[in-house]
């Protein structure tokens, strides 16, 4: 029952990860 919480927080930092390597690359 937690494996669906972990996944959307996963999904959520990978997003947030993936917005901020795009910004670094975009420099």
């Amino acid at each position: 029952m937690v494996a669906p919480v972990w996944s959307l927080l996963s999904m959520q930092m990978i997003e947030m990860v993936s917005l901020k390597v795009a910004e670094f690359l975009g420099l």
